[in-house]
């Protein structure tokens, strides 16, 4: 529906967040600076997020962020084609 009435792209879930990490996925994302117009640009900072959490995995505090349901289910929607 978004994407049919003018939205460039969308953010999802591929399944339901987990509620304490999911502040801290987009704290990260929302952090890289990508740009908001560019699909391409949140794509990148969608994995550069994903793979920083992946890291961050590896600190014995973390380890429960190893599993993907932490940092695997966004995805990125869009309606250009390129």
């Amino acid at each position: 529906m978004l994407l049919r009435n003018g939205v460039g792209s969308v953010v999802s879930t591929l399944w339901e967040s987990i509620d304490n990490s999911a502040p801290a996925f987009f704290g990260e994302l929302y952090a890289t600076g990508f740009e908001p117009t560019s699909a391409q640009s949140v794509a990148s900072a969608i994995r550069s997020t994903a793979l920083k959490m992946l890291e961050a995995s590896c600190a014995p505090d973390s380890s429960w962020l190893a599993h993907p349901a932490h940092w695997a289910p966004y995805v990125i929607t869009t309606a250009t084609f390129s």
